[in-house]
């Protein structure tokens, strides 16, 4: 097999057509190009009295929260139960909005540091994006009610699946190398 064909095998996007983008508000991960940008300084001592607002309990994971229309959304693994989850919290408050569990018949094992929520959720103001590796690729509207999902897989990663989905151009791109 030449190296063209090769390439073309180990890059898969997967492309989804998504509702009216908003021009000026993309937000997900590194959507200002990877220069992050950031408002005001973070805590020297996040134990102190009044260095937070608020503090919230969750389970584990690795994806980075992303803030839309007042709200964070962040994914979340439990180890003891394998069971991936979407999560919403009031960006004012820290108060649970919804949380989304899922159980998906097969996790891919990851390295001690890994983690099986590693990927960074996308949202197009209207619906949440959140990709779970071989347990697939979830939407759900802005209120957590889920609108589809694609099952996808089986993958290996090491490290847990960390291919972000990208909201573009009315559309969900998915970019996975194949091993």
């Amino acid at each position: 097999m030449n190296s063209f064909c090769r390439v073309g095998l180990c890059l898969m996007p997967l492309c989804v057509f998504l509702a009216e983008p908003r021009a000026a508000e993309i937000q997900y991960f590194r959507a200002d190009k990877g220069f992050g940008h950031a408002v005001g300084a973070l805590p020297e001592d996040f134990n102190a009295p009044d260095s937070l607002n608020w503090r919230v309990p969750l389970d584990g994971g690795h994806s980075t929260p992303i803030l839309d229309g007042g709200k964070i959304f962040v994914t979340t693994y439990l180890a003891a139960s394998k069971e991936l989850a979407t999560v919403a919290l009031e960006q004012a408050s820290g108060k649970l909005l919804w949380r989304n569990p899922i159980v998906p018949e097969r996790v891919e094992e990851t390295h001690p540091i890994g983690s099986p929520a590693t990927a960074t959720v996308a949202c197009d103001g209207k619906r949440v994006y959140a990709f779970f590796g071989s347990a697939g690729l979830f939407c759900y509207d802005l209120n957590g009610k889920k609108i589809w999902e694609q099952r996808m897989g089986p993958f290996r990663d090491e490290y847990g699946a960390g291919s972000s989905p990208i909201c573009s151009m009315e559309r969900l791109f998915l970019f996975r190398t194949m091993t």
